[in-house]
């Protein structure tokens, strides 16, 4: 569950940045949290599945 909001956050952060301005972002959430969403995901998934 907070993996998904954390990847949400993420990708909403992405999509109004790239609106206002084409270019690589270099700063904010983007950089450095898709890859602890994915990797809670994962985990959560991995978790459940040994139920």
């Amino acid at each position: 569950m907070l993996g998904s909001a954390i990847r949400i956050a993420a990708d909403a952060q992405k999509y109004f940045t790239l609106r206002l301005k084409r270019d690589l972002i270099t700063d904010g959430m983007y950089r450095y949290i898709p890859a602890l969403g994915d990797g809670s995901m994962a985990l959560a998934l991995a978790a459940g599945s040994q139920v």
